[in-house]
């Protein structure tokens, strides 16, 4: 899917501010397939007005947050301040902008997301209403939004060459390695400290850098730095991946077909890869998922398995899983959990990291299980799905529609998930509803 921000300067005579009349066009944002329309009183159209350059410098000031970030915080108060980081509506400076969101993936995607205007904006007439949400290649976003910095900075050349000049300097500050990992590990600018300075500069001449910083970025924000680049180091140290055996390739051949929407919701995945499998919908592994990748599927996860938390030498903190993936290598599930439940939806997560969104990921990349995460709700419907189907809960469920907890927890047991997948299914999938969770 593209992205592009497309721009005609007008005649801002009317603009009193030199700078701000220079940069003055009609703006037009395209999100895959759907141009962003405005509604007004009068008629709806593809485009608005007002200066480029108060998004230019917010883009360039934001640029290694909007584009490396790659978590998003869980509390309203945190969402207000991640907004500002990532939404364009920060950029709007009293004129018309659209809510519209960047969050990074992986290293390959961007999440491209348009929020409906809930409610007029303050001096604004305009307003946005469509509900638009696509997956973009990071480097498209970065082509786009490196355009309008560029295109601004050549219009100010002759009316105002300090700004330009400021404008340019800002943004070749913030494209930096550096940068790019104090935004991700340490997005507080009030605790870079000095120690942290160092050790993000030290971890710049690290040659697994990429990987430490993919996992400290998902630990828990609120230990210190040290500790989580600690804990990443160590766990990158049991990253020994296998080469994909040639039965894997060829699944993941056949899953680029079944997936050529990669923003596929995870129930409609696991649907989907269960048609790839030829599998029928009331098909359950019970417990036996991993004998089943390593037969069908060309991927022997028991093997590829690492549990960390019976390594007394190896402390980790604050760590649930980590799946390393790659094209040329078979998925690699390293987990502190020790329960077969437990490790079985791992195995299960990992699968929709590497067929349904894995891509042609050339480089090794790390992707942590952490609920702030990217994908993670995504991947735990699709785990939820395939382990515990719904058509097979459908065939299970009581004439009356109600489920006790004793029928739940045997469900549980002959699946060998956690009782609340079941009920997750059960609530989620219009399947009935649980005794004493009704009105």
């Amino acid at each position: 899917m593209t992205f592009s921000v497309e721009y005609e300067w007008e005649n801002g005579a009317g603009v009193s501010d030199p700078t701000l009349a220079a940069t003055w066009a009609r703006i037009s944002i395209r999100i895959g397939q759907e141009s962003v329309r405005v509604y007004d009183v009068k008629d709806v159209r593809t485009g608005f007005f007002g200066s480029l350059l108060p998004l230019a410098e917010w883009i360039a000031d934001c640029w290694p947050r909007l584009i490396h970030e790659r978590m998003s915080p869980t509390q309203a108060a945190d969402l207000r301040r991640w907004r500002g980081f990532h939404s364009f509506q920060a950029a709007r400076d009293g004129g018309a902008m659209p809510d519209l969101r960047l969050r990074r993936i992986d290293s390959r995607w961007t999440d491209v997301e348009l929020v409906p205007d809930s409610r007029p904006l303050p001096g604004v007439s305009v307003r946005f209403l469509d509900a638009i949400r696509e997956r973009v290649l990071i480097v498209d976003i970065q082509k786009a939004l490196g355009k309008i910095i560029e295109a601004c900075c050549n219009r100010l050349q002759d009316v105002d060459h300090e700004r330009a000049a400021a404008l340019q300097k800002t943004w070749q500050r913030n494209a930096t390695q550096f940068a790019d990992y104090a935004a991700r590990l340490q997005p507080d600018d009030e605790r870079l400290t000095e120690d942290n300075i160092s050790l993000i500069t030290e971890l710049e001449g690290h040659p697994q850098r990429a990987l430490i910083v993919e996992i400290a970025e998902a630990l828990p924000q609120g230990h210190p730095l040290a500790q989580r680049i600690d804990t990443a180091t160590r766990l990158v140290e049991e990253i020994h991946p296998t080469l994909a055996s040639h039965a894997w390739l060829e699944l993941k051949g056949l899953a680029s077909k079944a997936f050529a929407r990669p923003w596929l919701t995870g129930w409609a995945a696991a649907s989907a890869l269960r048609g790839t499998l030829k599998l029928p919908n009331t098909h359950v592994f019970a417990g036996e998922l991993a004998t089943f990748c390593a037969s069908r599927c060309g991927w022997p996860s028991d093997q590829q398995l690492r549990i960390v938390s019976q390594r007394p030498d190896l402390k980790v903190f604050h760590f649930d899983t980590l799946h390393a993936r790659c094209e040329r290598f078979l998925p690699l599930v390293v987990t502190t959990k020790r329960s077969k439940q437990a490790q079985q939806f791992r195995l299960a997560r990992s699968l929709y990291y590497s067929l349904v969104v894995g891509g042609e990921v050339q480089e090794l990349e790390a992707i942590v299980d952490a609920r702030h995460a990217p994908l993670f709700s995504e991947a735990s419907a699709f785990a939820a799905e395939l382990l515990a189907p719904a058509g097979y809960l459908h065939r299970e469920m009581p004439p009356d529609g109600i489920w006790d907890e004793e029928l739940v927890n045997e469900l549980a047991g002959h699946l060998a998930v956690d009782p609340r997948v079941v009920r997750h299914q059960i609530e989620n999938r219009d399947l009935g509803e649980i005794e004493g969770t009704y009105d």
